[in-house]
């Protein structure tokens, strides 16, 4: 089993119509705070983006945008990470 990069990210990501989230990565886990609601998901494996699941949700990270549902129903649209709010990312996300 190849290695996983390890890389840390903590951002906060912007999405249409005024919508956003905290996210905290790193190459096993990523913590998402959408208001005062927490969600914890695993890395899956994928060659093309960094992935995270959960019973709950799915992110996905490819360079500078964001793919995140939640629930099946919360979508947040058009997201983008905030480097200036970002703590450690690594030039690989």
């Amino acid at each position: 089993m190849a290695q996983r990069p390890s890389f840390v990210l903590s951002a906060t990501v912007h999405c249409a119509g005024a919508r956003h989230f905290d996210v905290r990565a790193d190459g096993e886990r990523a913590v998402v705070r959408v208001g005062s609601e927490v969600l914890t998901l695993r890395r899956s494996a994928t060659a093309s983006m960094v992935r995270y699941t959960g019973p709950n949700a799915a992110l996905a990270i490819e360079g500078d945008y964001v793919a995140f549902v939640m629930n099946d129903t919360l979508n947040f649209e058009e997201c983008r990470l905030d480097r200036g709010a970002s703590g450690d990312v690594a030039a690989n996300m």
